[in-house]
């Protein structure tokens, strides 16, 4: 477990943008990192939501937010294949930010390390500005091997058939599943440190009390937090995230719900 002795959770600036791109390069493939001008634009419009965790005067990780209005979750079903993080974030600019908006949004998260912590100080922030609830969306990551796993199916091939799906009713119609059910199960099944799931892929899947686990390789430090699933999105709708089925979920928080520890 990590010693919280020397951790400090605390708002970045401008000034430790040579590190914050460091990290994030770390973290995400290059096709996924935000770039220098959006970094810049999240400084300058929204200073407070650009939050990092240091261990001993190191960063370890950061995470930016903005603010939207609560129209943004009030989707109907046919509006789902629309959504993408592009138009929610003004493609990382965060030039939709809506100081008088309801909604914390978190539109990132890079951490080496304590990424549980990061949520946690986001949905602070939401609370000290009296907003009504923290949205943030995810990849499944390695979902397409839980579901070959589960179902003794090939791995590769559940892979190829996914790349071909694109969309989310496509894959549940080919592979016959509710995959808001598999996903919600998947989710579990991480919690509980699954011993077969691990030797199977030769893994170490560690438990959700690791703190010192990067925050998108877990599902469920989403759920300790407060989270929950408000719907499934079309990530990689184009077939570019196989292994988490092509799909998205965005979660939600409710701020009368009572924080984790």
């Amino acid at each position: 477990m990590p010693n919280f002795h020397n951790l400090l959770i605390q708002q970045l600036g401008p000034s430790n943008i040579e590190t914050i791109m460091q990290v994030e390069r770390e973290c995400w493939a290059a096709e996924w990192c935000v770039t220098l001008d959006a970094m810049n634009s999240r400084f300058k419009i929204f200073p407070e939501g650009v939050l990092g965790v240091l261990n001993s005067g190191d960063l370890m990780g950061f995470s930016t937010s903005m603010i939207l209005d609560d129209l943004f979750t009030n989707m109907e079903p046919e509006d789902y294949g629309v959504y993408n993080w592009n138009k929610a974030t003004n493609y990382g600019y965060i030039r939709n930010h809506n100081p008088n908006g309801q909604i914390l949004y978190i539109v990132s998260v890079a951490a080496k390390k304590y990424g549980r912590l990061l949520v946690q100080a986001q949905c602070d922030l939401a609370i000290r500005k009296k907003l009504s609830k923290v949205i943030l969306c995810s990849r499944v990551p390695e979902f397409a091997k839980y579901y070959a796993y589960k179902y003794n199916a090939n791995y590769k091939e559940i892979k190829l058939l996914v790349k071909k799906c694109n969309d989310i009713n496509t894959i549940a119609n080919e592979l016959g599943i509710n995959v808001l059910k598999e996903i919600q199960q998947y989710i579990k099944l991480k919690r509980k440190d699954d011993i077969q799931f691990c030797e199977m892929y030769g893994k170490s899947l560690k438990t959700p009390d690791d703190m010192e686990l990067p925050l998108d390789s877990l599902l469920c430090f989403y759920e300790l937090c407060g989270f929950s699933i408000l719907h499934l999105l079309p990530h990689g709708a184009d077939g570019s995230d196989p292994d988490s089925f092509n799909i998205g979920v965005m979660l939600v928080k409710n701020l009368t719900v009572v924080r984790c520890d």
